[in-house]
Parts: structure tokens; C-alpha cells; sequence
């Protein structure tokens, strides 16, 4: 459901995107509601425990396949054109820092969307 991690100093949670119930929406409801009051980042990912090798980056590369996803909603909508392109950004901006938070830099490719985005008036 969720998990508290820290990396360089610095906390997060990881929230599961892998199925929900009612118990389980109001539950992480809550922790939302607890990280923004305590100014703690929450990064939406499918994987938050170790069970993958790597995590991080199996989140990563989730992030950029979303991200591919929401792109090709956004340029076959025909009425919802706007709110893909919102959740694009805001999926980029978001992986881009879950990445910085776990050491990986700058996502060249999350760049390139949000500069496309930008491009097109998209803020």
C-alpha cells in the first residue's frame, strides 16, 4: 500500500499504484493527506518494496512507459486533449523527482516531453 523510504538524507513514500479497494483508497487518503502536512514527498509507482531486484529503476521505467502512454492519449484526444497533456506533465515532473531523489540525475527523456509540452502552451 505504501512505504516510507529515506535516500540522502531526505524522506519519501512510495505509493502503490497495484490495486485498490474502498478500505484501501481511504487508508492512502490518509497517508496523503499526512505527507502534505508534513511536507513529505509521495511518488505514485507500482513497486514499493524490495521484491524486485532493483525497484528503482523497474519504477523508472514505469514512469516512462506512463508517460509514453499518457503521450499517445493526449495526441488521439479529441476532446480531453487538455487534461492528458496536465497528467502528462504532472507524471514527468513527478518521475523526474523520483529519480533526483534516488540519485539518478536528470532523465533526458522526461526532459524532452515536458520541453514539448512547454512548447505547445501546456503549463
Amino acid at each position: 500500500m505504501a512505504r516510507h523510504v529515506e535516500s540522502n538524507g531526505k524522506q519519501a513514500v512510495l505509493i502503490t499504484t497495484w490495486g485498490y479497494s474502498k478500505t484501501t483508497a481511504k487508508q492512502l487518503g490518509l497517508v496523503r493527506q499526512v505527507c502534505d502536512s508534513l511536507g513529505i514527498v509521495a511518488f505514485h509507482v507500482p513497486c514499493i518494496q524490495e521484491v524486485i531486484p532493483d525497484y528503482v529503476l523497474f519504477n523508472i521505467g514505469y514512469y516512462r512507459d506512463e508517460c509514453r502512454r499518457l503521450q499517445g492519449l493526449a495526441s488521439r484526444a479529441r476532446k480531453h486533449a487538455d487534461w492528458y497533456n496536465r497528467q502528462l506533465r504532472d507524471t514527468c515532473v513527478e518521475s523526474k523527482e523520483y529519480a533526483s531523489f534516488f540519485g539518478y540525475g536528470d532523465i533526458q527523456s522526461f526532459n524532452d516531453i515536458l520541453k514539448g509540452l512547454e512548447s505547445n502552451g501546456v503549463r
